[in-house]
């Protein structure tokens, strides 16, 4: 009696195990019907039970693989093997109620009862585990594609210091194949000239140090050593175990030279700064040296001079009766002399006190500053019966009492150097960009256009001493210094017999001065 209760409690035990089994469970005759589904198999599959019982296996299987499956089937009863497990090899397919296919793996069991065999299948869905299988291939593959393909050197170094792993920038980083990396330690690759602080950063991890960025030098297989930037980090187990270490490698060869090239640029910086500096010392000096010059031609050369002059004008009054002809000429000779030495250092003394700084140049009116030349001018306009007239005038930045210098000695050389007519002079202004463009025109002698530029240097005259054009040469370099220091240029054109053309620029209001 009790056995008989233990054998109703195995039996319905059983059956309730294959019932809430995670996998399908389907059995199958000899004739290949369907005899037992479980709720799984119901699951999987769409079907109710009472819609498969009886039909044959087929009505599980995609049509391509019915016959694979008949073949397996007759096999697998005929040969003594009891259990089998059945997966990839050949693919395994179900097909679903309404038609659609999934993947699965299936271990397949004899069974016999009642003196019949049946074929007990355990099958189970492996869709979702199929996709993560792909999807772990492409990130898998895509990984291997950059790991090859990044322009980054990579290396895998394992806990032994051997080099495990190469990507292609490191094989032309190095110059070593992939085999050839493989076959040497990390530490093969540092250079012998790297000093003791410069150790490989892989050796560092290997003795322990978590991470490592460094500078440090590497030598290639051809026994060039380059610069390098190494980035290395300690890939360790649950346990704390070293793995392997894994580096970055990055060539600064180009980095180190422009800082190479930055430094040199300093230093050259630094020693043309330094020039600059004594050449700053020796113009203030200069400068010194000409204020000193202008106090000494205004005071103590002029007296001298003076003193010649008033002697020798007393010789000739004195003693004139006691001269003969040629010792009152050289008496003249010497006044003379001694009158163009004068004017001379007095030329020299405003040449040096021309054009001094315009640190704070201001607003001025170009009106102003010709009505101001022309009032200094009269007499000499008034002599020589000159014509002038004038275009509108702008207003400029600058020193006003220098510009009214410029077109002092710019409007009387023009008159001075007239033809056996009457002078006519003509100012005009033509704006250019930030700047204006002022010309005094005349109708004068002229000159060669090859001594434009000779007439602006100091003492460079175009006429001989005396005779009916007189001067000292400086008038002009003193326009010229002038106009320069208000950062403008100032130029001349001209035709022999036709007159003269002077042009110069200043800033214009509201400009960028320079």
């Amino acid at each position: 009696m009790a056995m008989s209760n233990t054998h109703a409690f195995s039996k319905d035990l059983y059956g309730e195990l294959v019932e809430v089994c995670e996998d399908a469970i389907i059995t199958i005759d000899e004739r290949q019907r369907i005899c037992l589904f479980n709720r799984s198999a119901q699951r999987v599959f769409g079907y109710k039970a009472e819609e498969v019982l009886g039909e044959p296996m087929e009505m599980l299987m995609p049509e391509h693989f019915a016959q694979v499956h008949s073949r397996h089937f007759n096999g697998f009863a005929a040969s003594r093997t009891r259990s089998k497990f059945m997966s990839d090899r050949p693919r395994i397919s179900g097909r679903r109620k309404d038609g659609s296919e999934f993947p699965a793996e299936i271990t397949i069991s004899k069974v016999e009862a009642g003196g019949r065999l049946y074929i007990a299948a355990v099958l189970r869905d492996v869709t979702e585990r199929q996709q993560a299988e792909e999807a772990l291939k492409l990130l898998e593959r895509d990984h291997r594609e950059l790991y090859e393909t990044v322009p980054v050197a990579y290396l895998t170094v394992g806990a032994d210091g051997c080099i495990t792993s190469s990507n292609s920038a490191a094989q032309k980083l190095t110059g070593y194949t992939k085999a050839e990396l493989r076959d040497l330690l990390a530490q093969d690759l540092q250079a012998e000239e790297s000093d003791e602080g410069a150790v490989m950063p892989f050796q560092n991890l290997l003795d322990g140090t978590p991470c490592v960025n460094q500078e440090t030098s590497i030598r290639r297989k051809n026994g060039e050593t380059m610069p390098v930037l190494l980035s290395v980090t300690a890939a360790m187990d649950d346990k704390g175990k070293l793995l392997e270490v894994r580096g970055v490698i990055i060539d600064i060869t180009d980095r180190k030279r422009a800082e190479e090239t930055l430094k040199q640029q300093a230093e050259t910086l630094a020693r043309v700064n330094q020039e600059v500096q004594q050449f700053a010392w020796m113009a203030s000096r200069t400068a010194e040296e000409l204020q000193d010059f202008a106090h000494v031609a205004s005071h103590d050369l002029q007296e001298p001079l003076r003193m010649v002059t008033s002697y020798t004008h007393l010789l000739a009054s004195r003693y004139a009766d006691k001269l003969d002809e040629d010792a009152r000429e050289f008496i003249t000779f010497a006044v003379d002399g001694a009158t163009r030495m004068q004017e001379l250092i007095q030329e020299l003394l405003a040449y040096s006190r021309a054009g001094g700084d315009v640190a704070m140049p201001e607003e001025v009116d170009c009106e102003t500053i010709l009505d101001r030349s022309l009032a200094n001018l009269r007499a000499s306009i008034e002599e020589n019966d000159a014509i002038i007239t004038r275009d509108p005038l702008p207003k400029v930045m600058g020193d006003e009492t220098q510009l009214t210098q410029v077109f002092q000695n710019l409007i009387g050389n023009a008159i001075k150097y007239r033809r056996d007519r009457r002078p006519e002079l003509h100012v005009s202004a033509q704006q250019e960009a930030d700047r204006w463009r002022l010309s005094i025109r005349d109708n004068g002698i002229g000159m060669d256009p090859k001594h434009t530029e000779r007439i602006f240097k100091v003492f460079q005259r175009l006429h001989g001493k005396g005779g009916k054009y007189p001067g000292t040469g400086i008038g002009l370099a003193i326009c010229k210094k002038i106009i320069e220091q208000h950062y403008g240029r100032i130029w001349a054109e001209s035709t022999p017999g036709q007159g003269s053309t002077f042009h110069f620029t200043l800033s214009a209001v509201g400009g960028h001065g320079k």
